[in-house]
Protein backbone atom coordinates (compact mmCIF):
# COMPACT_ATOMS: atom_id res chain seq x y z
CA UNK A 1 0.00 0.00 0.00
CA UNK A 2 2.91 2.38 0.72
CA UNK A 3 4.33 1.59 -2.72
CA UNK A 4 1.08 2.51 -4.50
CA UNK A 5 0.71 5.61 -2.34
CA UNK A 6 4.18 6.82 -3.35
CA UNK A 7 3.51 5.88 -6.96
CA UNK A 8 0.33 7.96 -6.95
CA UNK A 9 2.03 10.91 -5.25
CA UNK A 10 4.88 11.01 -7.76
CA UNK A 11 2.82 10.35 -10.90
CA UNK A 12 2.66 13.06 -13.57
CA UNK A 13 -0.20 13.81 -15.93
CA UNK A 14 1.03 13.96 -19.52
CA UNK A 15 -0.35 14.53 -22.98
CA UNK A 16 0.92 12.89 -26.14
CA UNK A 17 0.04 13.75 -29.72
CA UNK A 18 1.80 13.52 -33.05
CA UNK A 19 4.93 12.09 -31.51
CA UNK A 20 5.20 14.87 -28.90
CA UNK A 21 4.77 14.45 -25.15
CA UNK A 22 4.41 17.12 -22.47
CA UNK A 23 3.70 17.17 -18.74
CA UNK A 24 0.51 19.07 -17.91
CA UNK A 25 1.09 21.83 -15.40
CA UNK A 26 -2.04 21.70 -13.24
CA UNK A 27 -2.46 22.03 -9.48
CA UNK A 28 -0.99 19.27 -7.32
CA UNK A 29 -4.33 18.78 -5.53
CA UNK A 30 -6.31 18.48 -8.76
CA UNK A 31 -7.36 15.28 -10.48
CA UNK A 32 -8.47 15.06 -14.10
CA UNK A 33 -12.02 13.85 -14.55
CA UNK A 34 -12.44 10.74 -16.70
CA UNK A 35 -14.35 11.00 -20.00
CA UNK A 36 -14.72 14.78 -19.81
CA UNK A 37 -12.74 15.96 -22.81
CA UNK A 38 -13.61 18.15 -25.77
CA UNK A 39 -11.41 18.87 -28.79
CA UNK A 40 -11.58 21.96 -31.00
CA UNK A 41 -8.88 22.13 -33.67
CA UNK A 42 -5.66 22.60 -31.66
CA UNK A 43 -7.26 23.07 -28.23
CA UNK A 44 -8.11 20.20 -25.89
CA UNK A 45 -10.50 21.09 -23.06
CA UNK A 46 -10.64 19.08 -19.84
CA UNK A 47 -11.98 19.24 -16.29
CA UNK A 48 -9.98 18.87 -13.10
CA UNK A 49 -11.58 18.28 -9.70
CA UNK A 50 -10.41 19.53 -6.33
CA UNK A 51 -10.80 17.35 -3.24
CA UNK A 52 -13.97 18.15 -1.34
CA UNK A 53 -15.52 20.22 -4.12
CA UNK A 54 -18.31 19.20 -6.48
CA UNK A 55 -17.49 21.76 -9.19
CA UNK A 56 -14.38 21.56 -11.36
CA UNK A 57 -11.82 23.78 -13.03
CA UNK A 58 -11.93 23.99 -16.83
CA UNK A 59 -8.54 23.90 -18.54
CA UNK A 60 -7.41 24.03 -22.14
CA UNK A 61 -4.26 22.37 -23.45
CA UNK A 62 -2.58 23.76 -26.57
CA UNK A 63 -1.81 21.11 -29.19
CA UNK A 64 -0.22 23.45 -31.73
CA UNK A 65 3.36 23.06 -32.92
CA UNK A 66 4.44 26.31 -31.30
CA UNK A 67 2.93 25.92 -27.81
CA UNK A 68 2.37 22.19 -27.43
CA UNK A 69 1.31 21.23 -23.92
CA UNK A 70 0.73 24.76 -22.64
CA UNK A 71 -2.09 24.74 -20.07
CA UNK A 72 -4.52 27.63 -19.56
CA UNK A 73 -7.21 27.88 -16.90
CA UNK A 74 -10.48 28.81 -18.64
CA UNK A 75 -13.10 28.93 -15.86
CA UNK A 76 -13.98 27.73 -12.37
CA UNK A 77 -17.03 26.16 -10.70
CA UNK A 78 -17.80 24.13 -13.83
CA UNK A 79 -20.10 21.15 -13.28
CA UNK A 80 -20.32 19.55 -16.71
CA UNK A 81 -18.47 19.91 -20.01
CA UNK A 82 -20.71 19.73 -23.10
CA UNK A 83 -18.42 20.18 -26.10
CA UNK A 84 -16.33 22.53 -28.17
CA UNK A 85 -16.14 23.80 -31.73
CA UNK A 86 -15.35 26.85 -33.84
CA UNK A 87 -13.49 28.58 -31.02
CA UNK A 88 -16.25 27.99 -28.45
CA UNK A 89 -16.32 25.70 -25.44
CA UNK A 90 -19.73 24.99 -23.87
CA UNK A 91 -20.28 23.88 -20.29
CA UNK A 92 -22.77 23.97 -17.39
CA UNK A 93 -22.78 25.67 -14.02
CA UNK A 94 -25.36 25.72 -11.21
CA UNK A 95 -27.08 22.44 -12.09
CA UNK A 96 -30.40 22.02 -10.26
CA UNK A 97 -32.31 18.99 -8.96
CA UNK A 98 -34.35 19.18 -12.18
CA UNK A 99 -31.14 18.41 -14.09
CA UNK A 100 -31.12 21.82 -15.72
CA UNK A 101 -28.33 24.36 -15.51
CA UNK A 102 -26.90 27.60 -16.83
CA UNK A 103 -25.12 27.11 -20.15
CA UNK A 104 -21.82 28.96 -20.52
CA UNK A 105 -19.65 29.65 -23.54
CA UNK A 106 -16.11 30.97 -23.06
CA UNK A 107 -16.79 32.25 -19.50
CA UNK A 108 -20.07 33.94 -20.52
CA UNK A 109 -23.50 32.67 -19.46
CA UNK A 110 -25.44 32.38 -22.72
CA UNK A 111 -28.63 30.50 -21.79
CA UNK A 112 -30.26 29.70 -18.42
CA UNK A 113 -32.46 26.69 -17.62
CA UNK A 114 -31.00 24.24 -20.14
CA UNK A 115 -31.58 20.49 -19.81
CA UNK A 116 -28.14 18.95 -19.26
CA UNK A 117 -29.20 15.67 -20.89
CA UNK A 118 -30.77 17.31 -23.95
CA UNK A 119 -27.78 19.12 -25.48
CA UNK A 120 -25.95 18.05 -28.64
CA UNK A 121 -23.12 19.49 -30.73
CA UNK A 122 -23.77 19.89 -34.46
CA UNK A 123 -21.02 17.99 -36.33
CA UNK A 124 -18.45 20.14 -38.15
CA UNK A 125 -20.18 23.46 -37.42
CA UNK A 126 -19.34 24.15 -33.77
CA UNK A 127 -22.99 25.00 -33.00
CA UNK A 128 -24.87 23.52 -30.06
CA UNK A 129 -28.51 22.41 -30.11
CA UNK A 130 -30.09 22.38 -26.66
CA UNK A 131 -33.46 22.34 -24.91
CA UNK A 132 -34.67 25.11 -22.60
CA UNK A 133 -37.83 25.45 -20.50
CA UNK A 134 -37.98 21.67 -20.25
CA UNK A 135 -41.25 20.22 -18.91
CA UNK A 136 -40.55 16.91 -17.14
CA UNK A 137 -44.21 15.92 -17.06
CA UNK A 138 -44.85 16.46 -20.76
CA UNK A 139 -41.28 15.61 -21.79
CA UNK A 140 -40.77 18.54 -24.13
CA UNK A 141 -39.31 22.03 -24.23
CA UNK A 142 -38.06 24.80 -26.50
CA UNK A 143 -35.29 23.79 -28.89
CA UNK A 144 -32.64 26.42 -29.60
CA UNK A 145 -29.32 26.54 -31.45
CA UNK A 146 -26.38 28.33 -29.84
CA UNK A 147 -23.46 29.67 -31.86
CA UNK A 148 -21.32 31.31 -29.21
CA UNK A 149 -23.63 33.82 -27.52
CA UNK A 150 -25.97 34.00 -30.52
CA UNK A 151 -29.23 32.09 -30.04
CA UNK A 152 -31.64 30.89 -32.73
CA UNK A 153 -35.01 29.50 -31.66
CA UNK A 154 -35.91 26.40 -33.67
CA UNK A 155 -39.32 25.38 -32.26
CA UNK A 156 -41.46 25.07 -29.12
CA UNK A 157 -42.84 21.87 -27.57
CA UNK A 158 -40.09 19.63 -28.99
CA UNK A 159 -39.80 16.08 -27.63
CA UNK A 160 -37.33 14.56 -30.09
CA UNK A 161 -34.94 15.78 -32.73
CA UNK A 162 -32.43 14.36 -35.18
CA UNK A 163 -29.60 16.53 -36.55
CA UNK A 164 -28.53 15.93 -40.15
CA UNK A 165 -26.54 19.16 -40.35
CA UNK A 166 -26.79 22.74 -39.09
CA UNK A 167 -29.63 23.63 -41.49
CA UNK A 168 -31.39 20.27 -41.53
CA UNK A 169 -33.03 19.02 -38.33
CA UNK A 170 -36.04 16.72 -37.97
CA UNK A 171 -38.34 17.39 -35.01
CA UNK A 172 -41.25 15.72 -33.27
CA UNK A 173 -43.37 18.36 -31.54
CA UNK A 174 -46.42 18.29 -29.25
CA UNK A 175 -45.85 14.59 -28.73
CA UNK A 176 -48.63 12.89 -26.74
CA UNK A 177 -47.13 10.01 -24.77
CA UNK A 178 -50.52 8.38 -24.16
CA UNK A 179 -51.33 8.32 -27.87
CA UNK A 180 -47.67 7.95 -28.94
CA UNK A 181 -48.26 10.56 -31.62
CA UNK A 182 -46.78 13.93 -32.52
CA UNK A 183 -46.21 16.35 -35.37
CA UNK A 184 -43.19 15.82 -37.61
CA UNK A 185 -41.45 19.05 -38.59
CA UNK A 186 -38.37 19.91 -40.61
CA UNK A 187 -36.07 22.80 -39.71
CA UNK A 188 -34.33 24.18 -42.81
CA UNK A 189 -32.13 26.78 -41.14
CA UNK A 190 -34.84 29.45 -41.26
CA UNK A 191 -38.12 27.93 -40.10
CA UNK A 192 -39.59 24.64 -38.83
CA UNK A 193 -42.19 23.45 -41.35
CA UNK A 194 -44.75 20.71 -40.63
CA UNK A 195 -44.28 17.58 -42.74
CA UNK A 196 -46.90 15.27 -41.24
CA UNK A 197 -49.10 14.76 -38.17
CA UNK A 198 -49.88 11.75 -35.94
CA UNK A 199 -46.30 10.48 -36.31
CA UNK A 200 -45.08 7.79 -33.91
CA UNK A 201 -41.34 7.85 -34.61
CA UNK A 202 -38.71 8.90 -37.13
CA UNK A 203 -36.20 6.53 -38.74
CA UNK A 204 -33.24 8.07 -40.55
CA UNK A 205 -29.46 8.03 -40.88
Amino acid sequence: SEYYKKLYETAETCISSGGKTAVLEIGEEEQLMHDTYALDKEQLYLLAALDGKDACILYSVDLSEKSFGMVQMRDEDVEQLVGAGNGCVYYFKDITDRMTGDLYCNKKMVQPDVSIYRSEMVPESGALVCMTDYDNRKDYGTLVMMEGSEKTKIADDVSYWHIMDKDAILLLTEYNNDRARGDLRYYNGKAAETIDVDVRAVFCD
